[in-house]
């Protein structure tokens, strides 16, 4: 059982992780400063760097949070072998837009993975980051060309609709604040956006 000072350290490094996730949202990579996670906690740098010793020791473990995370439960939607391929497909869409619409720093750090590689110094974490930033579009792939081969999806590169899926979902969330979508429950908008990539816009 852990005590009162080890569940509040992990609830305190639980809220710095999710104040950065949110700057990251609204103002990049660039934009995220300890001292303005830190201002934003109501705690002082010193205290922020018992918990993390600079800015990339956040966004490592940040993206390596989000990563496997997004992995895991990735390859459990996909797995589920009760289920059949469209629906297990129409899961992995709506599981992308409410995800991205209720937590957008999370889509963030997906769309912007590379740029993030890119100021990561070499480390292990590094690599890790790389590896599975490569394992979930894999796994989707995979999938899809599953579903291909049992005829139930339409016979196409396997990449090439990955691709597509994937892009219309990125579409879907970085115009989520068009009036026509703005206000509306992720659960519903996933719903939409999955009836319209599985059926089209036919009756």
């Amino acid at each position: 059982m852990r005590t009162f000072s080890e569940a509040q350290y992990e609830e305190t490094k639980h809220n710095i992780l999710k104040a950065a996730l949110d700057i990251c949202a609204s103002e990049g990579f660039e934009g995220l400063t300890i001292e303005k996670v830190a201002r934003r906690l109501g705690l002082t740098k010193p205290a922020l760097y018992h918990y993390f010793k600079n800015k990339e020791a956040l966004l490592v473990e940040l993206t390596l949070q989000y990563l496997e995370a997004g992995n895991r439960d990735i390859s459990r939607i996909l797995s589920e072998q009760a289920l059949p391929h469209q629906e297990r497909l129409r899961k992995l869409l709506e599981y992308y837009i409410v995800q991205g619409k209720e937590e957008p720093g999370y889509f963030y750090l997906q769309h912007h993975i590379n740029n993030l590689l890119e100021i990561l110094s070499p480390s292990q974490e590094k690599e890790r980051i790389r590896i599975l930033s490569y394992q979930i579009p894999r796994t989707i792939m995979e999938f899809i060309q599953e579903g291909i081969q049992a005829g139930v999806f339409t016979a196409m590169d396997p990449m090439t609709m990955g691709t597509l899926i994937l892009s219309m979902l990125s579409g879907v969330l970085l115009h989520s604040s068009m009036p026509g979508i703005k206000h509306m429950p992720a659960e519903e908008l996933s719903r939409m956006v999955s009836h319209i990539i599985l059926q089209g816009v036919q009756p």
